[in-house]
Parts: structure tokens; C-alpha cells; sequence
């Protein structure tokens, strides 16, 4: 362990913090994942969460798999607007901004989670070719 690493309170270590506490679910969310298993990560705030997702996708990206992370936490009336712009933002489909003014609101007259759905089948699906993973 380095002498000088500065330890800082919240937010996630970096992918080779020397702090990092290695644990089983390490290993079980990264094998789960490349099994193709839907996953879950459950624990209480400050408990390493972000870390763990931060260190498996750095992992997997490596194997080839194109991953993002998406924050549900941001709440208003453009919900699934703002996890489309995201998306399109974080695999590099496009101008996020293009595809909310145009795709997004062409489709004004379906529901939002519909348009949301339309846009993982139709756009996402088939611009991503190596596998995907969302956190």
C-alpha cells in the first residue's frame, strides 16, 4: 500500500484505489454478468455500491463489453427523456440533444415508456454490437 494515497470521504474509489476492499461480490456480479444473468446490487449508503460497479465495468469493458452507468435517482416530468439522453450520450450513438428534439418528439403521441422502449429496440439494440451492459 502507497504511503501518500489522500483518502476522501463519498463518491467512488478509483478503479485501483489501494483501499479497496476486495469481496465476494466482486466476483459474483462480474461472473453473473458475463453469464448473462440479471443482477442486483442492494446495500445501504456509503457501503461501496458505486466502487464495485466502477471496478466490474472497467473489467468488462476490457473483455469488449460496451457498458454506462444510469442514476434513477433524477426525478421529474422528463424521466425517460433524461435515460434516453443519457444513453445515447454514454455509447456514443449520437447528439443527445438531436435525438431528444427530434426522435423523442416525433413520437409525442406514445406514452414515455413507450418511446423509451421503441428507442432500446430500435435504435440502441442495433448501433451497440458487442454485448451491453446498463448499471
Amino acid at each position: 500500500m502507497t504511503n501518500n494515497y489522500e483518502y476522501e470521504v463519498g463518491g467512488s474509489l478509483e478503479e485501483n484505489a489501494p483501499i479497496y476492499v476486495i469481496r465476494q461480490a466482486d466476483t459474483d456480479l462480474y461472473e453473473n454478468l458475463k453469464a448473462g444473468v440479471f443482477c442486483y446490487i442492494f446495500n445501504s449508503r456509503q457501503m461501496g455500491k458505486t466502487s464495485l460497479i466502477v471496478r466490474t465495468m472497467k473489467k468488462l469493458q476490457a473483455l469488449g463489453y460496451a457498458c454506462t452507468s444510469l442514476d434513477f435517482s433524477v426525478r421529474g416530468s422528463q424521466w425517460y427523456a433524461g435515460i434516453l439522453y443519457k444513453l445515447v450520450m454514454n455509447f456514443n450513438i449520437g447528439n443527445p440533444s438531436e435525438y431528444l428534439h427530434n426522435w423523442w418528439q416525433q413520437r409525442g403521441a406514445i406514452t414515455p415508456v413507450e418511446r423509451l422502449e421503441d428507442f432500446i429496440e430500435t435504435v440502441l439494440l442495433t448501433s451497440i454490437q458487442s454485448k451491453m451492459i446498463i448499471f
